[in-house]
C-alpha cells in the first residue's frame, strides 16, 4: 500500500490502542495513518483513559492523524454530546495539525432514537456556544483559533491522497 501512495485508516476497538500503539507508529514510517471516529473511545471513560492517552501520544507526536467524526458513536449526551467535549479538547491541545474533520454520513448503524440532525452538525453560525457541542465537532471546535478552525474544516482529501496511484 505505501508504494502505492495510499494511507491506512484503522476502525478499531478502542481498548487496543495502547497494545497497538507501537505498531502504529511503525506504520507510521513508511505510510499515513488514520484513527477514525477519535479512536471510539466513550465519553465517560474520559482523557485519563490509558488508551485515549496512547491515542493522545500518537497525535501530539505526528504518528497518526485523528477524524473528528461520529462523536454520537462516542457520547451518551444527545443531541449536543458534551459529554465527549474534553476528548476532543484534549486532542486539540495534542496537534490540532493532525486532526481532520468528517461527517459519518449517513451515519450507519444509529438507532434512529439517537440519530444525529445534520442540521444540527452543520449549520453553525458563529454565534453559538458551549451548550452546541455537537456543532463543535464539526465546525466550530472550542479552543482552535480561527486558523486552526479553518484546517479543520477544509483539511483535504487531496492532501492525504495527493500521492495515491490507482
Amino acid at each position: 500500500m505505501a508504494e502505492l501512495g495510499w494511507v491506512v485508516q484503522f476502525f478499531c476497538d478502542h481498548r487496543m490502542l495502547a497494545e497497538t500503539a507501537a505498531a502504529l507508529r511503525d506504520i507510521a514510517r513508511e505510510m499515513t495513518v488514520i484513527v477514525d471516529h477519535l479512536g471510539m473511545v466513550p465519553a465517560a471513560q474520559g482523557v485519563s483513559d490509558p488508551n485515549f492517552q496512547a491515542l493522545l501520544k500518537l497525535v501530539g507526536d505526528g504518528h497518526a492523524y485523528v477524524k473528528l467524526s461520529a462523536v454520537y458513536r462516542l457520547s451518551t449526551q444527545f443531541p449536543d454530546y458534551s459529554d465527549a467535549q474534553p476528548l476532543h479538547d484534549a486532542l486539540i491541545a495534542a496537534n490540532p495539525e493532525r486532526l481532520m474533520w468528517g461527517t459519518d454520513w449517513p451515519h450507519p448503524s444509529i438507532p434512529a432514537t439517537v440519530m444525529p440532525d445534520d442540521g444540527h452538525l452543520l449549520d453553525a453560525p458563529g454565534h453559538r456556544t458551549n451548550k452546541h457541542a455537537g456543532v463543535f465537532w464539526s465546525i466550530r471546535p472550542r479552543g482552535c483559533s480561527d486558523v486552526e478552525r479553518s484546517s479543520l474544516r477544509t483539511f483535504s482529501a487531496n492532501f492525504l491522497f495527493r500521492h495515491c496511484r490507482i
